[in-house]
């Protein structure tokens, strides 16, 4: 009786450890934000709100849909105010063929595959403007066989590419505004793309962290200028490619974290003037492969290379990085001040600039001095510096940072970053590099107010990344954010998991003493 007993008060004393175990720190529990599918980041509902998408073949659909104008230069049929959701990845809105004026504005686009995509329509007739982009699969804005077409004033976030023109001449693409930024889902590859598409001019747009930035290809007489270009996290930020007779003019370039400033590959006879680039892993211009006769003068190479040589030139002996008849170069932050700023190579700048051309040290929201604390060498990957687990750190953004982290196969870990949500909006992810400075993002993280949490569990031992990136736009307005960043293990909430297997070995253990006894 005293056993039966006994083993009564044992069994109950049991089951309310067990259900003490299982609530252990329920309070902070953290839910994990997965996605396997760039789906699942988008919640799958279709309701009233959202407009079905819209395709037209020929100019008689325009008023098939009922939209208001009659398709003259002063009258244009007008999209507007349109918002489209797909959970199929179809396109927004999709026009071909047509000979009318139009104008697509005030729409905005989530979850497509491409937001707007013009095809073949008559030159003069096509304006895209003010409209909103988040998360389309292929791109937000793609424009092909057309000639003399407007693209202003559009912004987008998180969509695999911004705008795209192919095979078209004359296409103006200003004061748009694309943040690449970093999904569970999809790679944020290009802001800007232009495919075989002469006399286009690419004016006042602000990329912000894509792979690359500007991506020009078997393009003539074309004029890109005023574009602020920052974060790119893989290639180039703008990219010449068999291209010729362009014009590069006072654009902003900043923190590329892999690449060049700048890359001209098989592109000849083009000026580059009047840049800014600033900060970036590789040159800041970079003359490859049968690059001849470009010319290269009263530009900002600030910091670029990490104490390389600032400017590479492969193409050819017949390019000048400097203005013979007004005898100027370019302004070279490690240049010493006496003699030619050498390239490495069998060009040189032959008349550099002792300032700053064009800006101050004011224009430029970080010191132009490569250690200093704003400038942070965790910009590049191969740099990142170790945080230590469980302790807190007191950091701030200006860029993109990079951390490594070391963590145990099988360990469960718990990440938060905690910052001012009135200075800026932030994320972090976890990341691990797998080729080149490519790199898989793992888990990413989740908002409660001003804190921002995930946990994870590794699957191997060994070092990962973490990634903290934001949606700057203009970054010589911008002061830098402050944040806290912290990453420990519970073992409370490892007990969660083993500890009803452990009571169950207690009373197994229990229950076999008392038969022993009452034998």
């Amino acid at each position: 009786m005293l056993g039966k007993n006994l083993f009564g008060r044992f069994l109950v004393l049991i089951l309310i450890c067990t259900s003490f175990s299982l609530s252990i720190n329920t309070g902070n529990d953290k839910k994990a934000f997965v996605t396997s599918s760039p789906s699942d980041e988008i919640p799958l509902i279709v309701t009233e709100d959202y407009d079905a998408p819209i395709y037209i073949d020929e100019d008689s659909d325009f008023d098939s849909y009922g939209f208001p104008g009659n398709g003259l230069q002063s009258n244009p049929y007008i999209i507007e105010n349109k918002h489209f959701m797909s959970v199929e990845y179809l396109n927004g809105i999709e026009i071909h063929n047509t000979t009318k004026h139009f104008l697509i504005r005030d729409c905005s686009f989530d979850n497509m595959d491409y937001g707007i995509l013009i095809v073949r329509v008559a030159n003069h007739t096509a304006t895209v403007a003010y409209n909103e982009f988040q998360n389309d699969f292929s791109a937000a804005i793609s424009i092909h066989e057309t000639h003399h077409a407007l693209i202003e004033n559009n912004t987008g976030r998180l969509n695999h590419g911004g705008i795209g023109i192919h095979d078209c001449t004359h296409i103006l693409i200003s004061n748009n505004n694309f943040y690449g930024g970093i999904s569970l889902g999809r790679i944020t590859v290009g802001g800007i793309f232009v495919m075989r598409s002469n006399h286009s001019i690419i004016r006042n747009n602000s990329l912000n962290n894509f792979n690359q930035g500007i991506h020009v290809w078997k393009s003539f007489n074309c004029l890109i200028e005023e574009n602020t270009i920052v974060n790119m996290r893989f290639l180039d930020s703008i990219y010449l490619k068999d291209s010729t007779n362009n014009v590069i003019k006072n654009n902003f370039i900043y923190n590329n974290l892999y690449g060049d400033g700048i890359e001209c590959d098989q592109s000849s006879e083009n000026l580059f003037i009047n840049n800014t680039i600033y900060h970036c892993a590789d040159a800041g211009i970079r003359l490859a492969f049968q690059s001849y006769n470009n010319t290269i003068y009263h530009n900002n190479f600030i910091n670029n290379t990490r104490g390389s040589f600032q400017g590479y030139d492969n193409g050819g002996a017949d390019n000048l990085w400097y203005n013979e008849s007004i005898g100027e170069g370019n302004y070279w932050s490690d240049w010493e001040e006496v003699g030619p700023y050498f390239l490495g190579t069998m060009n040189n700048d032959s008349y550099p600039l002792d300032d700053l051309i064009g800006i101050n040290e004011n224009d430029l929201f970080v010191p132009i001095t490569y250690y200093d604390d704003h400038l942070e060498e965790n910009d590049f990957i191969q740099d990142a510096p170790t945080l230590l687990i469980t302790q807190k750190h007191e950091l701030h953004y200006a860029d993109i940072d990079i951390y490594k982290i070391p963590l145990t196969e099988g360990v469960l870990y718990y990440f938060s970053l905690n910052f001012n949500i009135e200075t800026i909006n932030l994320d972090f992810f976890l990341i691990i590099e797998s080729y080149l400075g490519v790199f898989n993002v793992l888990i990413g993280s989740e908002t409660i107010d001003e804190t921002k949490t995930f946990i994870f569990s590794a699957t191997f031992t060994g070092d990962y990344y973490l990634i903290v990136v934001g949606d700057l736009k203009h970054y010589t307005t911008i002061v830098p954010s402050y944040y806290q960043l912290k990453y420990y293990t519970e073992i409370a909430s490892l007990s969660r998991i083993y500890a009803p297997i452990i009571w169950l070995w207690v009373l197994l253990v229990f229950t076999f003493i008392l038969k022993k006894k009452k034998k």
